[in-house]
């Protein structure tokens, strides 16, 4: 048997569909609702966004990040394997296609947006709030295609735990289209897709974990940072979800119904992150075996 085939090298054409591609990856859940709201607790404005590309809103802002960072991995991912055979161009082009894409969608949703709103209501603190969020996500999602096409292995770990955090929300996300077609699902089937849209992210985290593996020891660092970006990361998006969706009605909350929030969410969240880090263990524990298996294989013998 033979090694399999070095991966094709990609000309800047290809890289730009890439990451254009990989961005309607990334909006294809609010496409298939119809681009209309699909939260079924969705505040008093349900008409101000619908037809958008991009959903404006605090109330999605953890959704919006699945959205947006979600193509960044994809693309980061995508590009590895070929590092050592496309130049730099390439990653630009890449790139190039994510941001258009995605910078597209936002200017879309604002010129929707812009004639509905009112100045007696809350609608431009939303579109300032989902603007916001769009820009720091999509530096984000540039820098984690980046890191993971081209950074060392350690470093390309930690970016790979924000692309499984992003991978959770645009999962959610799926989940959601069903109330934008108008269905009602059953409450059996919410709670098992639901926890599929947390177990498929820590999975995601412990390969790449796997992946990365534990020597030298330096790269323990790596497995502290992915997982705190993964564990504590998703608990203060949470809280700030919270605080931009009561900090803008009558009634706002104290700092510390913010942070029980926050605590709420690493207490929710821990067992997902300890079963990140027991894939990741079993994984690498697994791989090397594998790996001679496949060696041993290759250089046996054929009829």
């Amino acid at each position: 048997m033979t090694g399999s085939a070095p991966p094709q090298p990609l000309s800047p054409t290809r890289g730009f569909l890439l990451g254009a591609g990989a961005a309607v990856v990334g909006l294809l859940p609010w496409i298939m609702a119809g681009w209309q709201p699909s939260w079924p607790t969705y505040p008093n404005k349900p008409d101000l966004f619908v037809h958008t590309f991009l959903p404006f809103s605090p109330d999605l802002l953890a959704l919006m990040l699945g959205v947006v960072v979600l193509p960044g991995a994809i693309v980061g991912v995508a590009l590895r394997p070929r590092t050592a055979a496309i130049p730099g161009r390439v990653d630009a082009a890449a790139t190039a296609g994510l941001v258009l894409v995605i910078a597209g969608a936002a200017l879309q949703s604002v010129a929707v947006t812009a004639p509905r709103l009112r100045p007696e209501t809350s609608g431009l603190l939303d579109v300032a709030v989902g603007l916001t969020a769009v820009a720091v996500a999509l530096a984000i999602s540039v820098l984690v295609s980046r890191v993971l096409a081209r950074r060392t292995v350690p470093a390309a770990t930690v970016a790979a735990a924000a692309g499984a955090a992003a991978a959770g929300y645009w999962l959610e996300s799926v989940l959601r289209i069903p109330w934008g077609w108008g269905l009602q699902l059953p409450d059996e089937v919410i709670v098992t897709l639901a926890l599929i849209t947390q177990i498929i992210p820590a999975i995601l985290l412990g390969a790449a974990l796997a992946w990365c593996g534990w020597t030298p020891r330096r790269r323990i660092w790596a497995w502290t940072v992915a997982l705190l970006i993964f564990w504590v990361g998703q608990a203060v998006l949470d809280a700030a979800t919270y605080w931009f969706v009561t900090a803008r009605s009558m009634g706002s909350s104290s700092p510390a119904q913010y942070a029980g929030v926050a605590l709420d969410g690493l207490v929710w969240s821990l067992p997902y992150a300890v079963a990140a880090v027991l894939v990741g263990i079993v994984g690498r524990l697994v791989l090397p075996r594998l790996q001679r298996y496949r060696e041993k294989d290759a250089t046996a013998p054929t009829a």
